[in-house]
């Protein structure tokens, strides 16, 4: 199978790198979380914070493998299922 050169999505990879953002976000405003139920016993604005942190943080892990199935199937999908995984191991 010849191949062509593979287009860069830079849309796609801009989203894609805010995706990665929220997740790293979810897991630090996680953290401070524990941290400060660990420290204080928790405060009068954790339940807020918790909030904040599942409204805008919480569902960035989906959107992260939708656009990673898009690129995929974008650019990766002609080399097929196999060399895929070859190239991962």
């Amino acid at each position: 199978m010849v191949e062509g050169p593979r287009p860069y999505l830079h849309d796609l990879h801009a989203f894609r790198g805010v995706a990665i953002l929220a997740i790293v976000m979810a897991h630090a405003a996680g953290l401070v979380l524990i941290q400060n139920a660990r420290a204080a016993g928790g405060t009068q604005f954790a339940p807020t914070v918790k909030a904040i942190n599942e409204v805008l943080w919480h569902d960035s892990t989906v959107f992260f493998a939708l656009i990673s199935g898009l690129l995929f199937s974008a650019v990766l999908a002609p080399r097929g299922w196999r060399a895929f995984f070859r190239g991962k191991a």
